[in-house]
């Protein structure tokens, strides 16, 4: 009771890191939050440099929660280590708006090295994850996990022995694909299959609800373009007050 801890948190909008950011002010012993991204690596680019520039390529990924390239709540990180100086973080804001990046004092950068570590995990870096972790550990993870695990790796190799937690963000089974492509454990090209064939394979049990989710009725058929929506909103309102 007391020790510190790191945790490795998997991230795209920085809002669960941002969190524990907050428990740690409240008091929490966290020693360092090691934040993960994936290859949409604004946020490591920025450790590196000071520099937040969205001014590049967006890469749609095997992580897709994390396919952020501006993180609205690093914001609100900016505003605390600032000492809630809303005058200069605008000013960053605004520059944002404008240009497409910003760039921030050595001091503030310092300010937050103090509390976090940025890195990312590309796709392959993913894929490799999930298959060592399995193979060594019969630990079977989802995508995003997978990004963190690979942070939280590097970071490690840094002279810091303070325990580490990762948090893991979603079952494996709803990113099965993905999964299947790291450990080739199915030949099947239907989701409902791939996942029967990894839960035959490696023993984890699917969770209920997407066991569940192939017996449930089907609710909507319609299919529209995206040109289409608004009309497709309002014949929908018209029928609803007819």
């Amino acid at each position: 009771m007391g020790d510190h801890v790191n945790f490795t948190v998997p991230t795209g909008n920085f809002g669960d890191v941002l969190a524990g950011y907050y428990a740690k002010l409240m008091g929490l012993p966290v020693n360092k939050f090691i934040v993960a991204a994936n290859q949409n690596n604004v946020l490591a680019d920025f450790f590196e440099s000071g520099i937040y520039d969205r001014n590049r390529p967006f890469f749609k990924t095997v992580a897709p929660s994390m396919d952020i390239q501006i993180s609205s709540n690093f914001e609100r990180l900016l505003y605390y280590k600032t000492n809630g100086n809303t005058k200069y973080v605008s000013h960053l804001m605004n520059q944002l708006e404008t240009s497409g990046k910003y760039q921030v004092t050595p001091e503030l950068l310092a300010a937050i090295k103090q509390d976090f570590y940025f890195g990312y995990s590309s796709d392959d870096d993913i894929r490799s994850s999930i298959h060592d972790t399995y193979h060594d550990y019969h630990y079977l993870m989802d995508p995003h996990t997978a990004a963190g695990y690979k942070v939280m790796r590097d970071y490690q190799q840094i002279d810091d022995q303070t325990p580490m937690i990762l948090l893991s963000t979603a079952s494996p089974y709803k990113f099965i694909d993905v999964v299947n492509q790291a450990l080739n454990l199915s030949s099947a090209s239907d989701q409902q299959t791939i996942m029967t064939d990894i839960n035959r394979v490696t023993g984890i049990k699917i969770p209920n609800n997407l066991i569940n989710v192939w017996n449930l009725p089907v609710r909507f058929t319609d299919i529209i373009q995206k040109n289409d929506m608004q009309d497709y909103v309002l014949n929908k309102v018209k029928e609803d007050f007819q």
